[in-house]
C-alpha cells in the first residue's frame, strides 16, 4: 500500500515532523511511504532513511491551490498512491478536491486545535485525534461524526541512541558544569508560551540554573532581545539532528504552552527519564498527573512556573521520583512499536 504524507514543513524540533518520521521510517512489508512538504531543516533526516521526500514550491494564494492540487495529483498517479495522510488543514482542504479527480482514501491527523475557517476544514474520510481533547474539539466545534474519528496519541520510538559526550556539549554551549539545566524544545511562538517562560526566568534569583531553548520560529528575535536586555542565563540553539543530546543534557523539560493537544515532547521527556513541568492545558493535563509524574502550573501563571522550577531545583529526590514515574508510564504504554497497529488498521480500512 502506497501512502502519501502531506505537511507544510519538516523540522527537527517540531513534534509533528517527528511523528511523521516515526510513521514513515517504521518498516512494514505492506506499507510504502512518501512525503511532500514545502521545506524544513529535517528533510535530510528523512532522506537518510531512503524515504521519498519531495519539496513543493510556494506561490501566491490562488496559484498555490491550483499548483499544489496539480502537483499532488501528478505525484499520486506516478507513485500509485492509495492513501493520502494529511497533517495540516491546508492539505486536508486540497485533498478534498484531489479525491474528486483520482481514487484515493483520505486521512487527516489533527495535531492541534483550530476554531476558524470552519467551512474550509476537515473533509477527510477518517480523522486521527492525538488526544481526547482533540476528539471532543472536532465533535463539538466542527460537528465531525465520532465514527470518523480514532484517537491515537503521540508515541516515542524506542531505539539505541549514541549521545555526544556531556562535557563536550557543556563546553560547546558555554554552560558551567554542575548547573541545573532546564530545557524548552519546540516552536518559538506565542502559542507555545515562550514569553511565559522568559517572564519566569527573569523572576528567578537562583545562580546555578541554566536554560536551553531548542528550536526555531517567529519568536526567535523576541527571545534574543529579552535574553540580552535582562541578561538571562539562556542559551538558544537551532534545531539539531541530534536533538536527543539536549534531552540527555537536561534535568528538567518545560512546556509553558497556551494550547497543546498532546505534545510529543512530554512523552519523549518520559522516555529519557527527565522531570517535566507543563501548563495545565489540553493534552498536557490529560497525560500528566500533577505531583505524580510531573508538575502542572496554571495557564499564564509565570510566577507559578517559577515556583515549580525552584521546587524541583531544591528537591532532587522528588525530581528523580517524578522522572522515574513518567518513564515507567511511557515505557509501558507509549512506545511507537507497541502502538503501530493502530495506524496499520486505519490505513487498511476500506
Amino acid at each position: 500500500m502506497n501512502i502519501l504524507h502531506l505537511n507544510p514543513e519538516l523540522n527537527i524540533a517540531c513534534g509533528v515532523s517527528r511523528v511523521i518520521f516515526q510513521i514513515t521510517s517504521h518498516k512494514h512489508p505492506e506499507l510504502n511511504h512518501s512525503v511532500l512538504c514545502f521545506g524544513g531543516d529535517g528533510i535530510n533526516k528523512f532522506s537518510e532513511k531512503n524515504l521519498n521526500v519531495q519539496v513543493l514550491k510556494r506561490k501566491n494564494i490562488i496559484q498555490s491551490y491550483l499548483y499544489h492540487i496539480f502537483k499532488i495529483i501528478m505525484f499520486c498517479k506516478k507513485n500509485n498512491i492509495e492513501v493520502i495522510h494529511s497533517h495540516h488543514r491546508y492539505f486536508d482542504f486540497l485533498t478534498y478536491f484531489i479525491s474528486k479527480f483520482i481514487s484515493v482514501r483520505t486521512i487527516m491527523t489533527v495535531h492541534s486545535k483550530a476554531y476558524d475557517k470552519k467551512f474550509l476544514s476537515y473533509f477527510s474520510d477518517k480523522f486521527i485525534a492525538v488526544s481526547e481533547t482533540i476528539n471532543k474539539h472536532l465533535q463539538i466545534n466542527f460537528g465531525i461524526d465520532k465514527k470518523k474519528i480514532i484517537v491515537i496519541n503521540n508515541y516515542v520510538t524506542n531505539e539505541n541512541i549514541a549521545f555526544t559526550n556531556k562535557e563536550i556539549l557543556l563546553r560547546q554551549l558555554n554552560i558551567k558544569k554542575g548547573n541545573l539545566i532546564v530545557t524548552y524544545i519546540g516552536r518559538f511562538d506565542k502559542e507555545k508560551g515562550v514569553d511565559i517562560l522568559l517572564k519566569s526566568i527573569a523572576k528567578m534569583k537562583i545562580k546555578n540554573v541554566h536554560f536551553l531553548f531548542v528550536g526555531s520560529g517567529e519568536e526567535r528575535e523576541f527571545i534574543n532581545s529579552q535574553v540580552k536586555r535582562n541578561n538571562l542565563p539562556v542559551t538558544i540553539v537551532n534545531s539539531s539532528r541530534r536533538i536527543a543530546d539536549y534531552y540527555m543534557l537536561s534535568d528538567i523539560i518545560i512546556l509553558p504552552s497556551r494550547v497543546d493537544s498532546f505534545p510529543l515532547v512530554m512523552v519523549e521527556c518520559g522516555y529519557f527519564k527527565k522531570a517535566f513541568i507543563g501548563s495545565e492545558v489540553d493534552g498536557i493535563k490529560e497525560f500528566i498527573r500533577n505531583g505524580i509524574d510531573g508538575i502542572l502550573f496554571e495557564l499564564e501563571d509565570f510566577e507559578g512556573l517559577t515556583k515549580s522550577i525552584i521546587y524541583l531545583y531544591e528537591n532532587e529526590k522528588i525530581r528523580t521520583k517524578l522522572s522515574e514515574n513518567l518513564n515507567k508510564k511511557v515505557m509501558s504504554h507509549y512506545l511507537f512499536k507497541d502502538n503501530f497497529d493502530k495506524y496499520l488498521k486505519l490505513y487498511q480500512y476500506p
